[in-house]
């Protein structure tokens, strides 16, 4: 991460990706420093990439990608995104601004603004795209920062350096941002901040759809990332962010949060009772120990983690009924976390409840992961919709039913469905509009490429209705996963990153994950924007 605090120098390369007959469509470039493209490529479609989609999207159905098909799929979606013309410019382009660059810490960086005019394209995972020779014109701008600086013995061992083949990933790459640009009328500016940024983290976990996210673990996981530990190397969070929590959201919760008055929990108030109820707890589990030791029980850390559960819970439960405060500024930030899909509306009947609850399912995934929606969108088979939808989409056809939702909570501790349209509705009559929509939930970044709504997906719905910028998740993603995402996105944006590259940090802690375990999910993340320069958090 950028130490002085300074955010990293975009330039623009924007790609216009339209016009597809199902077998090909066409790629431009319409603006960068090397302008833009006179005439577009015809590209064709790499039918090829299907089952390797199915894999990525759905591996509880059709089996885990390998590392070798992740770099397959990811080279058909390079190919696809930078065919020859558009590919030169981009290297032309980096040469550009590499030489523009003399400071040594390689400031400079490229967003790739992707400008989808056509429905089915939109549905493609290009955070995936890979270019096997970027790892070659990476290697060289390193060497060529540092060379200059070495010994004749350093020099010599610098010439052996191998970039592995990761690093033909673009969006792996911190200095390369990969955004969706939503044209809408009327672009925002840049939000201008009054003090501190507030972040309202919300939660829902209605008990009868199947697995929620632990947010036991997604608090412990933010105190560390926006340093509330004793001793956390993170930045101390009353210098830039102020985080605020509500537990259970149910619609009236989010309508009073978009009123002009919000309320929430200060999540410093929760932090100073958490604290306070550490050293009885940390008693409980020395009792709990001894217990299950003497009954040859020694599953320490089952125990742990039951009882911090337990303990955070009540604290949640008791917070969120009594401890809602009014907020001094408008919100900022808001991050929902809990269940989200593309359904079609028929399965919900009027009052927002789904007609037929899915199946509960006491298995694990296949490879082990804990996934958010594994039971709930498992079992309504939401990725197989997304590919008779992609099919369709390529036939010239539509299904006027499919919806983008959340999965909110009825006041009952059960689910209650709020679509897209109405989520948009009441941000949009907001009298202090929120600058960014964090959702992370599964497929809240989807759009539906079958629907004749343009913007039936859950982040396209928010941009219409006058979000800048939407930070959503394409499909499903493990809570490990979505934990190390929030830990990297929240401390960059605590050192004053633009969001850019707080989602490139994001990205960076999910890949600290163990190689074997959710090493598919950086890709997972989404940044739509509506204005084409990015946004930064600015003190007005």
């Amino acid at each position: 991460m950028n130490e002085r605090n300074e955010p990293m120098n975009y330039t623009n390369f924007t790609i216009r990706l339209s016009e597809s007959t199902g077998e090909r469509f066409k790629a431009e470039v319409v603006n960068s420093p090397m302008g833009r493209m006179r005439v577009p490529e015809i590209v064709p479609y790499r039918f090829g990439i299907e089952p390797l989609l199915r894999k990525l999207e759905d591996p509880h159905t059709f089996g885990r990608l390998k590392w070798r098909e992740m770099i397959s799929l990811g080279e058909m979606l390079g190919e696809m995104l930078m065919p020859m013309r558009v590919r030169t410019m981009f290297y032309k382009t980096l040469e550009y601004l590499w030489s523009r660059d003399d400071k040594p810490d390689i400031r400079s960086g490229i967003r790739l603004l992707l400008e989808i005019d056509d429905p089915w394209l939109t549905t493609l995972p290009w955070e995936y795209a890979y270019l096997w020779e970027y790892r070659q014109v990476k290697k060289l701008r390193i060497l060529k920062k540092t060379v200059a600086g070495l010994s004749r013995t350093q020099q010599d061992s610098a010439s052996d350096w191998e970039l592995s083949d990761r690093d033909g990933f673009l969006a792996r790459d911190e200095h390369i941002s990969i955004a969706r640009h939503e044209s809408f009328i009327g672009e925002q500016e840049e939000p201008k901040i009054n003090g501190q940024l507030n972040v309202v983290f919300a939660f829902a976990e209605p008990d009868d759809v199947g697995e929620n996210i632990d947010q036991t673990t997604a608090f412990l996981a933010l105190r560390r990332a926006l340093g509330m530990e004793p001793g956390s190397p993170g930045l101390q969070i009353s210098d830039n962010i102020n985080p605020w929590f509500v537990h259970k959201l149910t619609l009236d919760k989010l309508k009073a949060l978009s009123g002009p008055s919000p309320r929430a929990v200060p999540l410093m108030r929760l932090q100073k009772v958490f604290e306070a109820h550490i050293p009885e707890l940390h008693e409980e589990m020395r009792a709990e120990h001894e217990r299950r030791s003497s009954e040859d029980q020694t599953s320490e850390d089952v125990s742990i983690r039951d009882l911090w559960s337990n303990r955070v819970e009540e604290i949640f439960e008791d917070y969120s009924s009594r401890g809602l405060t009014a907020m001094e500024n408008p919100v900022h930030i808001l991050d929902f976390s809990g269940h989200g899909g593309l359904i079609p509306k028929d399965l919900v009947d009027k009052k927002g409840k789904l007609r037929q609850l899915p199946k509960s399912s006491e298995e694990g995934a296949a490879d082990g992961s804990s996934e958010r929606n594994l039971n709930f969108e498992r079992n309504l088979n939401f990725e197989r919709n997304l590919h008779f939808e992609r099919s369709m989409a390529l036939q010239g056809q539509a299904n006027p039913g499919q919806q983008g939702m959340l999965v909110l909570e009825d006041g009952k501790e059960k689910h209650q469905i709020v679509w897209a349209d109405e989520v948009a509705e009441i941000l949009r009559r907001s009298e202090q509009p929120v600058p960014l929509v964090v959702l992370n939930a599964c497929q809240s970044g989807k759009r539906c490429g079958g629907s004749i709504f343009r913007h039936a997906g859950v982040a396209q719905a928010l941009l219409e209705a006058g979000v800048p910028a939407v930070v959503g998740m394409q499909h499903n993603i493990s809570d490990p996963a979505a934990i190390h995402f929030s830990m990297g996105f929240y401390n960059s944006l605590a050192h004053s990153q633009s969001l850019d590259e707080a989602v490139a940090a994001g990205r960076r802690k999910i890949l600290s994950l163990e190689e074997d375990q959710n090493y598919l999910d950086w890709g997972v993340p989404v940044l739509y924007l509506r204005s084409k320069e990015g946004i930064t958090f600015k003190q007005a």
